[in-house]
């Protein structure tokens, strides 16, 4: 990708990993000082790919983190249950791991 007349390369690294969703971030070599964005994916088991319009979009000015879901239908019943509370704790634990000053992006 090219950002500011120069070409950065870019990395998805795992931040954290459950049952029903994975932190991702996109890491580039231009990241440092970028205001931290959380996009939250729809919960309808879009993969990482779907997005990516939208994260290289946001890639020149932010350094864009996105949570994203598992397909319920992947996750094993041993895991219980995903309901509502689940998924704010989950968007919370997301948001903490990042720390203060996370603009989020809920689609």
């Amino acid at each position: 990708m090219v950002i500011a007349g120069s070409r950065v390369s870019i990395h998805e690294r795992t931040l954290m990993e459950r049952p029903f969703g994975r932190l991702l971030r996109f890491v580039t070599d231009d990241a440092v000082g970028k205001p931290r964005t959380l996009i939250v994916a729809p919960l309808s088991g879009m993969r990482s790919e779907m997005m990516y319009d939208m994260i290289l979009g946001l890639l020149p000015d932010h350094d864009v983190h996105l949570l994203c879901w598992t397909d319920a239908a992947d996750v094993p019943l041993e895991h219980g249950p995903f309901g509502f509370d689940d998924n704010i704790a989950y968007i919370v634990d997301a948001l903490r791991h990042l720390g203060a000053g996370v603009h989020m992006i809920g689609l």
